[in-house]
Parts: structure tokens; C-alpha cells; sequence
């Protein structure tokens, strides 16, 4: 998959960049804000964003989250606020707390990438929206475009 990190902490960027990398994704940009964020999601054939909610503007993550939804474009919201994401999850796939060890943003990759339908199958760390079954089938990148290895589940 090509990931987009959007992220206002270019340190917790910078380290979750290698993990998506190691994953077997493709790292397609980085954002601190909200229009760099919405400018990447239209120019990087993106498949899955990772979105803080803080973001360098302020707490607009989860505009970043709407934008992509509207997009086609799967998202993983990663805060230490989860009281602050709404029922709908702003059209994210699911959230990851913070603080999240490398193993969580893995798995939760190699999860999104996988196709899994199933929600009792989520990996620890990663809490699904209530429109997990439709919203992933509907953001699911072409068999194509994956970069995932070959160890990674297939759909």
C-alpha cells in the first residue's frame, strides 16, 4: 500500500516511517497539517493515511480523516484523545491509541492491507469503526498498486 503519514511531531513521523516501510508499504509523503495533508491525499495515489488528530493548525485531524473518506482513501487515526473521535470516526477505518508500540502500526497495516472482513480479527491496539466491513471494501487499494511482501496476508 502507499502510505501517507500525517503527523505534527516530525520525530513520531520520522520513527513511524521505518515501520511502514518494514511493513512492506511505500511511505508516499509526510504532513504536519491539514493542507498539506489534503494537498498529498489529491497528488500521491494514496491508499491509507495514518492521522494524528493534533495536528500542527490545531485539531484537525479529523478534517484530514473527512477529506480522505471523500477521497476513496482509507484512514487510521492515531491519538492519545480517543474521547475526542466521534461515533462515525470522522470516515476513518479505525483508531490506534497512543501510545502504540511499532508492533501495532504493523499489524494494523498488514490488517487494512489483508482485506480481512472480519472484526473479531483485528490486531490489539486497533479499535474499528462501526463501518468496518463496508468502508474497507470500499477503500481497498487495487491488487496492483500493493507493495506489501510476500509474507504479507493476501486478499
Amino acid at each position: 500500500m502507499r502510505v501517507l503519514i500525517v503527523e505534527d511531531d516530525m520525530v513520531v513521523a520520522g520513527c513511524l516511517k521505518p515501520v511502514v516501510v518494514e511493513a512492506g508499504h511505500q511511505v508516499v509523503g509526510l504532513a504536519a497539517d491539514r493542507d498539506s495533508a489534503i494537498a498529498l491525499l489529491g497528488a500521491a495515489r494514496v491508499h491509507l493515511a495514518l492521522i494524528d488528530l493534533g495536528l500542527a493548525d490545531g485539531q484537525t485531524g479529523l478534517e484530514v480523516a473527512r477529506a480522505a473518506a471523500d477521497r476513496g482513501v482509507a484512514a487510521l487515526l492515531t491519538t492519545s484523545r480517543r474521547a475526542q473521535v466521534p461515533d462515525d470516526f470522522a470516515g476513518a477505518l479505525g483508531v490506534i491509541a497512543k501510545p502504540y508500540a511499532p508492533a501495532d502500526i504493523a499489524a494494523a497495516l498488514a490488517f487494512v492491507a489483508g482485506g480481512s472482513q472480519a472484526a473479531e480479527s483485528a490486531p490489539r491496539g486497533l479499535e474499528l469503526s462501526p463501518s468496518w466491513g463496508a468502508a474497507s471494501r470500499a477503500s481497498q487499494p487495487p491488487r496492483s498498486a500493493s507493495v506489501r511482501s510476500s509474507s504479507a496476508p493476501s486478499q
